[in-house]
């Protein structure tokens, strides 16, 4: 996972941080410390929490890419 140039999260049900690679750290700029205190909605600006809690119900083991609007610790960009 952090051979990849893409960025990579992996969220509970709950829309928690179970897992993210290095490069999703460095695109959104945050530490391994930090961002495993993180939810999906802390830097999602595309949809509302209400909205990212049901996607992330329907994915299923094939995980799912959803193009998103991040909001980094120090800016915004789109992936």
């Amino acid at each position: 996972m952090d051979q990849s140039n893409d960025g990579i999260v992996i969220l509970d049900i709950d829309g928690h941080v179970y897992d993210t690679n290095r490069r999703f750290r460095e695109m959104l700029g945050y530490s391994v410390e930090e961002i495993q205190n993180l939810s999906v909605w802390d830097w999602e600006m595309n949809y509302p929490k209400e909205d990212i809690l049901e996607m992330v119900k329907l994915i299923d083991e094939a995980g799912v890419q959803i193009e998103s609007k991040h909001r980094r610790k120090t800016a915004v960009f789109t992936m």
